[in-house]
């Protein structure tokens, strides 16, 4: 579910606030990483409540329609497509699901605006006209319905974004990633389906020990990784290049010398991808050409050792 991406993006940012405060243990900051982690993954539950939300309303708006003294035969005799879209009916059946939401008390209830708008845009979208003309229930129309939800809906609707900020401010890195997961995953969910699993939040115990290494070590061994940056900087006063660019070759040098599994080329261009998001224009050639230099240097020097799946380079 959480990426091994994600992973290093929440070992970043939780290494950033590390060195902001001092006196922080390394079992605080392993505690904040892992609590940041938790967050990603309620998001994937929230945002599959918000799909189930939108029905809900929509079925009050049936409800309503039917019920007023001008009701028209179009009012008393409704499409009820999209309420009775099947994947919906799949999550809300789910019993994972709804004990998850109602431990987490994780709800929409706050946000009756966000949802009448999001509905609106919705009924005025091509898509959705083109989803209730149909005359044929299917599972495979009722997920691309969903999809279009997560993927166009969602993701182009900034009242979301700020919905979601105001929940937590460990989903602003998320949303995008998670829709997209969603959108993927959306199979899992089959109407009278006896499997009531979703994924775990993480794939196996592996990521759970890279997450916990990656940020021990990079804590444990700052001072050697500092100076191997310091000798590699030429004509750059370490204190003068970007902090967020330190702490992400910091942070490939020790994932590149600690995982030996890991090809070595995976840690770089993972890094070097985040470096572009998190960093300035100039970030990725900068580090790149940086790393580079010092991933040669730790070669002659046998500091970088590889084994097994770390040989093959990909």
């Amino acid at each position: 579910m959480v990426s091994r991406r994600s992973i290093r993006i929440k070992v970043l940012q939780t290494l950033y606030s590390y060195y902001q405060h001092e006196n922080l243990s390394i079992q605080h900051a392993e505690k904040e990483l892992f609590h940041s982690i938790e967050r990603s993954y309620d998001l994937f539950y929230i945002l599959l409540e918000l799909t189930s939300e939108l029905v809900r309303y929509a079925d009050k708006r049936i409800d309503i329609r039917m019920n007023r003294l001008t009701a028209t035969d179009t009012d008393r005799n409704p499409n009820r497509r999209f309420v009775n879209n099947g994947v919906v009916q799949a999550i809300r059946e789910n019993e994972n699901f709804k004990a998850y939401l109602k431990a987490k008390k994780m709800s929409w209830d706050n946000y009756p605006e966000l949802i009448r708008k999001l509905y609106r845009d919705l009924t005025e979208s091509f898509e959705y006209e083109e989803y209730m003309k149909e005359t044929e229930n299917s599972l495979r129309s009722d997920r691309k319905m969903i999809k279009f939800l997560l993927t166009e809906l969602f993701f182009n609707c900034e009242d979301l974004y700020i919905a979601l900020e105001e929940q937590s401010i460990f989903w602003n890195d998320d949303v995008d990633y998670m829709l997209d997961v969603l959108s993927k995953n959306l199979n899992i969910f089959k109407p009278g389906n006896t499997d009531k699993t979703i994924p775990p939040m993480l794939r196996s115990e592996d990521d759970k020990e890279f997450a916990l290494t990656l940020l021990r070590k990079t804590i444990i061994n700052n001072k050697e990784y500092s100076k191997l940056l310091t000798e590699n900087l030429s004509n750059w006063d370490i204190d003068r290049v970007a902090y967020t660019d330190r702490l992400v070759m910091t942070l490939a040098i020790s994932e590149i010398i600690e995982f030996p599994g890991i090809p070595q080329k995976v840690s770089f261009n993972e890094w070097i991808e985040i470096a572009r998001l998190y960093g300035s224009d100039r970030s990725s050639s900068f580090v790149n050409g940086v790393l580079d230099k010092i991933i040669a240097q730790m070669h002659e020097s046998g500091r970088i050792v590889k084994s097994g799946r770390g040989l093959i380079e990909k």
